[in-house]
């Protein structure tokens, strides 16, 4: 626990996975803090503990890990379709873990086993480590030498598979399972020869490109008309060293479940489209160039999820080429891309179809998943291998998109300035070119008050966003493709539409997005099927795991605009095509536009990019305000309550405390609280009180307003045991905060301040940054010195001062949302209960943002 509480302090994180071949353990940190991380982290494989009391508690952890994936379907898909593999292969096998797969037998304890795997692979001539830091790399090389020289080196050779993934005697096979949700996927998959070997030819991955194509001519635009499918994507990925598997998911509408059969013909009927034309050296020289373009001007992510990558690269790829491996096409070979597409025969695959009431006959022991395996009807497969192929399907265009202009501008300054010359449109500009990419993001706010005014409003907004990126994506795709992207989200108070990538052709992609927004053909095929989706998407969302409903539930309750699911869903039933339209007339009537251009975009281009949104738009000046985003302000005498119904055998509990007022002081005093409780909340409720494998204490701000939530979910307690154990952990901290001296206090603070004044990594996290301090009309751009400044001004007595006030409000301005799972219906959270949430809402103020407070794509 040290360690994790040396890290949470100091501005970091830590966390591990288990792949299937290899396990991988990271941490970042603030960098002063770096050697005494790596330090603590070395230990672990140095001279780990495995101590028989912390081996009993992580056997809890992982079962309870477990016991929360029960009703997850993208776990119990994962899990099922073990069922169709080949028995010998150890991909086949149960890969959680769960009380009774780690309980002792056979005169051993469950450690013994440990002691024994560690021994067995835990050497260091099969382990990679990868240091990211400021030093230089000699410092770093050198601590690397003086920690981690005693892990120990065993020359253990890593056992491989001898057994081919699918068992060949098996295929064509046919699985059905039933999910939780309402879902329809097929998905076809076949085994193809192991890539690491000839990783430079990206062969699998120029395939899966081809086949997921999703512009004019492809399976997908051919099957979208059809009214057949929501989405489909193509993907070869390792499965293990020595195998890869190439599979196509093709997630079904009602209509293409009934057609599934003939959805595999045309997959078919493309493949042979590929093996007539596809395999061409210019395919594969646009497909290097778009590479080589994304790794050349590749920006900066998150260190902590780097250092992870780079460290599961290590294990594939040759040194010079561990950066670069995933994204080489350096090698154009036809003969080992047809021996690939070879491999794509309807003999050699394995049919998942997934949908609800689908005829089974077994349960998969682990998850209790409806399923049945069976060999492929002789007919269909005789159909699929000799498909008729459609004159519609054809292999893709040249792509229009590729960037060819790259030269960057001159970098332009901190922060955006207000550009005149553009009327109707509020338009804020900054040249950017600090991350030495030529690329630009041109974000565009249509504020409207009909927006978010009822459930009808929103359900528009959303049927609406999804029909424009529908419209829009046979033609957008080559875009998306050559690193352009756009979104169209909506929001309580208007639409966001964002435009970004390399700025070469990024005036024609938004000419036609916002051409398709003003002028948008609503067909009648179209606007069935996305009306159904979205009802699916509202109704599954009662299949999500509990804690994520309970978070959901307060977010309901509490935000301005928002309204209970039940209203939604009879919204989304109701709404017609004659009400559709009519909202998108009056929300495209006056809307009132905010417009930022950043990147590397000079202010005439600026200029030329809002006249466009302007004109096709028909932006106009006077637009209304729209009403801000609000949350409702929490002024109680008691806790209130609100449970839910989840069908799910676990509790969960989401405990919510609001900010007295939206003052940076006070925001502050929440970020400080929340960074300083994270790491030993986390400790005492899942490490020491095995409560459940999602514990989290957090700050929860919403419109600006700062708060704090407390969320477990378990499989062991109900919500009043979890409240009870949250309630001792405060009066525990309370005394810790007594307790703590000066320099353990400048840590926590040093730590928090490490993370708000982090550099940005790249253009869009930027973007980001700027953009929502524009949207709060906070016009010199500071709000991260704006919160340093104040978390720097609390001192340890204010802090010990602000904990008894929080537990003030903790008593009293407190929201809990809860579900008790299998536990009694009595054994919820103290307080009063809500009985209706409208009145709830009624009766109560609102702290709003400053201005339009609308959805964003970040």
């Amino acid at each position: 626990n040290e360690y994790g509480e040396y890290i949470s302090a100091r501005g970091g994180a830590r966390n591990a996975y288990t792949s299937l071949d290899h396990t991988n353990y990271f941490f970042s940190i603030s960098a002063d803090e770096f050697y005494g991380g790596l330090d603590r982290f070395a230990q672990f494989f140095v001279a780990p503990l495995f101590t028989a009391e912390l081996v009993g508690r992580e056997k809890n952890a992982v079962n309870s890990e477990y016991q929360m994936q029960l009703r997850d379907d993208g776990w119990r898909t994962y899990m099922t379709q073990k069922r169709a593999l080949n028995p010998a292969h150890p991909g086949s096998r149960f890969t959680i873990g769960s009380l009774e797969t780690l309980a002792d037998r056979d005169g051993r304890s469950v450690r013994d086993d440990l002691l024994e795997f560690y021994a067995r692979h835990y050497t260091a001539d099969g382990m990679a480590l990868v240091l990211l830091g400021r030093e230089d790399a000699d410092t770093l090389e050198a601590w690397a030498t003086e920690l981690f020289s005693a892990v120990p080196s065993r020359s253990v050779t890593a056992e491989r598979p001898k057994v081919p993934v699918l068992d060949p005697a098996s295929l064509p096979s046919l699985m059905y399972m039933q999910p939780v949700k309402e879902r329809r996927v097929l998905e076809l998959s076949f085994e193809l020869p192991a890539t690491d070997p000839v990783y430079t030819t990206n062969a699998g991955a120029y395939l899966s490109n081809l086949i997921g194509h999703e512009g004019t001519g492809s399976l997908h635009a051919y099957l979208t008309q059809q009214g057949w499918i929501e989405s489909l994507s193509a993907g070869a990925g390792r499965f293990g060293s020595d195998a890869t598997l190439l599979s196509a998911t093709i997630e079904l509408t009602p209509a293409g479940l009934d057609n599934w059969e003939t959805i595999g013909e045309l997959f078919f009927a493309y493949v042979d489209a590929l093996r007539e034309g596809g395999i061409d050296a210019d395919r594969y020289d646009e497909q290097s160039r778009l590479a080589d373009l994304g790794f050349q001007f590749r920006e900066k992510s998150d260190a902590f999820g780097y250092v992870r990558v780079l460290a599961s690269n290590m294990l594939v790829f040759p040194s010079q080429d561990v950066i670069r491996g995933p994204s080489a096409f350096d090698a154009y070979d036809p003969a080992l891309i047809r021996e690939f597409l070879d491999h794509v025969q309807p003999e050699r695959t394995q049919v998942a179809l997934i949908a609800p009431d689908l005829p089974t006959d077994q349960v998969e022991r682990w998850f209790d998943v409806p399923y049945a395996i069976t060999g492929l009807d002789p007919a269909v497969l005789a159909r699929w291998q000799n498909p008729t192929r459609p004159a519609a399907l054809a292999l893709p265009d040249r792509n229009p998109f590729v960037p060819e202009g790259l030269d960057l501008l001159a970098d332009g300054g901190a922060v955006p300035t207000r550009l005149d010359g553009v009327d109707g449109v509020e338009l804020w500009h900054l040249t950017d070119t600090e991350f030495g990419s030529p690329r630009a993001r041109v974000r565009v706010q249509l504020g409207t008050d009909t927006a978010g005014e009822s459930p009808e409003a929103i359900v528009a907004a959303q049927l609406y966003s999804r029909l424009v990126m529908d419209a829009l994506n046979e033609y957008a795709y080559p875009a998306r493709l050559a690193g352009l992207s756009f979104g169209l989200s909506p929001g309580g108070n208007g639409l966001a539409l964002s435009v970004g990538g390399f700025d070469d052709k990024l005036d024609t992609l938004l000419e036609r997005v916002a051409s398709t927004m003003a002028n948008l053909e609503i067909r009648d095929d179209r606007f069935a099927q996305f009306q159904a989706e979205l009802l699916k998407d509202l109704r599954n969302t009662r299949q999500d795991r509990p804690y994520q409903q309970t978070i959901s539930e307060l977010r309901r309750l509490l935000r301005e605009p928002g309204y209970p699911l039940d209203d939604m869903i009879a919204a989304a039933e109701a709404i017609d095509q004659a009400a559709l339209a009519a909202w998108i007339e009056a929300a495209l009537a006056r809307p009132d536009a905010l417009v930022f251009v950043h990147g590397n975009v000079d202010a005439g281009t600026a200029r030329r990019f809002a006249t466009i949104a302007r004109d096709q738009l028909g932006l106009r000046a006077g637009a209304p305000e729209a009403t801000p985003t609000a949350v409702v302000a929490l002024d109680e005498e008691t806790p209130l309550r609100l449970g839910i119904d989840v069908e799910h055998d676990d509790a969960a509990l989401t405990l919510y405390v609001q900010g007295r007022d939206q003052s940076w002081p006070e925001r502050a005093r929440f970020g400080l609280l929340a960074h300083m409780m994270g790491a030993p909340y986390f400790n005492d409720l899942r490490t020491e009180r095995q409560l459940g494998y999602v514990v989290t204490a957090q700050p929860w701000v919403q419109a600006n307003t700062p708060g704090m939530i407390f969320l477990v979910q378990s499989p062991v307690a109900p919500a009043a045991e979890i409240e009870a154990a949250t309630e001792a952990f405060l009066e525990g901290f309370t005394s810790v905060l007594a307790e703590m001296n000066e320099d353990g206090f400048a840590a926590e603070k040093a730590g928090l301040l490490s993370k708000v004044l982090e550099a940005d990594k790249n253009l869009g996290e930027r973007s980001g940054r700027l953009w929502a301090d524009l949207q709060a009309d906070l016009e010199t751009f500071d709000s991260r010195e704006e919160i340093a400044a104040a978390i720097e001004a609390l001192d340890l007595d204010d802090m010990r001062a602000f904990i008894g006030t929080f537990r003030e409000l903790y008593a009293r301005d407190r929201v809990a949302v809860w579900t008790n799972g299998r536990f009694p219906a009595d054994a919820g959270p103290s307080g009063e209960d809500i009985e209706d949430t409208r009145a709830f809402r009624e009766a109560r103020g609102r702290y709003s943002t400053n201005r339009l407070g609308a959805a964003s794509d970040d």
